[in-house]
């Protein structure tokens, strides 16, 4: 399969969530990983 620009938007919308997370709940990081584990995953 090819996701690269899939995978990079993934990233990108991630890394957007996460910040607006960690803003508003620091101690959340549940979405973190599963982000994290989508993004390394073998593609």
């Amino acid at each position: 399969m090819v996701v690269d620009v899939n995978v990079a938007a993934l990233h990108t919308e991630c890394r957007s969530v996460i910040a607006s997370v960690h803003r508003l709940h620091p101690l959340q990081f549940g979405l973190r990983e599963e982000c994290t584990q989508l993004i390394d995953q073998p593609s």
